[in-house]
């Protein structure tokens, strides 16, 4: 009688042992069907992995593109130039897209992040501009400055005629070796405010009133509807007349013009001055909406032959008017 019931107490036991078991893995089985997994005692979302989160530590961070063409720590392409553009989402809404635009190692680039595909839930996205650090112009070397824009574009169509927002920042190149990083939106960047006042000074200069008090806008179109955007820049090279080759570059509302000049030296007997100038027109009218008086304009110069200080040096304004020069000193 005690032998059967040591055997029915082994048998329990075993029992017992075999439904926690099953217990577990399917509960386990479950939480990674559902996006979690469990570590000690605590359970952790996974649900993103392949979507665009990992877990560091107790706080997630976003990897949403680390196979979506950005680059992770570290230069794999000896050849290249990084700036790695940190851009703070709380403030924009996750419609239309970004036009980033970009003035790095005598070359223009320019991207358009489309909003719509990233995660409600990212806070931040990295965009690499990627650049050869070496060309005919300059060769990238360390504390050449960089200058680095985004413009929101909600709608084109209906927005096309407003004060776009935007940020801008300018940089310098701290490391030729591996990633630079800039950011852009930050809560309390200053930049589309100051411009956003700039602007509707402006307008309240031209603005009509009505006898009920309500302004309209019409003289500043009027004036302005088939103006040109004028921006002369000018880069004195008292320091530097041994300069051979230049190039100068301008940068207005994700637009870029340039000009290499490739003889200095005859340019400067010539012209009796030490100063080399060139002036670039806009049209009003661009792919992202109107450029508008209180835009942010921006013009970098290039040359290995500026060195010291710097290979790349670059300068912003304001846009002050339409018509007739704004004139920009760079260097």
């Amino acid at each position: 009688m005690q032998k059967l019931l040591l055997v029915g107490l082994f048998w329990t036991a075993v029992l017992i042992t075999l439904i926690i078991f099953n217990l577990n893995f399917y509960s386990n089985a479950s939480a990674i069907e559902n996006g979690y997994m469990q570590e000690g005692n605590s359970f952790y979302n996974n649900y993103h992995e392949n979507g665009g989160y990992m877990q560091e530590g107790n706080s997630f961070y976003n990897n949403y593109h680390e196979n979506g063409g950005y680059m992770q720590e570290g230069n794999t392409d000896v050849g290249k130039l990084i700036v790695k553009v940190k851009i703070y989402l709380q403030n924009l809404e996750r419609t239309g897209f970004l036009r980033i635009s970009s003035l790095l190692n005598g070359e223009e680039v320019i991207k358009d992040i489309e909003l719509s595909e990233i995660d409600r839930y990212q806070q931040t996205i990295t965009v690499d501009l990627e650049v050869d650090k070496k060309n005919d112009i300059v060769e990238a070397s360390s504390n050449d400055e960089y200058h680095v824009c985004a413009y929101h574009v909600k709608d084109l169509i209906y927005e096309y005629d407003s004060f776009t927002y935007f940020d801008c920042n300018e940089g310098d190149v701290l490391s030729v070796d591996s990633p630079n990083y800039i950011s852009l939106f930050k809560p309390l960047s200053q930049v589309y405010l100051k411009s956003e006042n700039f602007h509707y000074s402006a307008l309240n200069s031209f603005a009509e009133f009505d006898y009920n008090g309500y302004s309209s806008y019409d003289g500043y179109d009027t004036k302005y509807n088939d103006d040109r955007v004028i921006i002369k820049i000018n880069s004195p090279l008292i320091d530097r007349i041994d300069t051979k080759k230049l190039k100068i570059m301008v940068m207005i509302k994700g637009q870029i013009q340039s000009e290499v000049i490739d003889d200095v030296q005859y340019e400067l007997e010539n012209i009796g001055s030490n100063t080399i100038s060139r002036t670039f027109i806009f049209d009003r009218n661009t792919d992202i909406g109107l450029i508008h008086i209180g835009d942010k304009f921006l013009a970098c110069i290039a040359s290995d032959d500026l060195r010291p200080p710097e290979g790349q040096e670059c300068e912003k304004r304001i846009l002050k008017k339409f018509g007739e020069p704004n004139v920009l000193y760079a260097r």
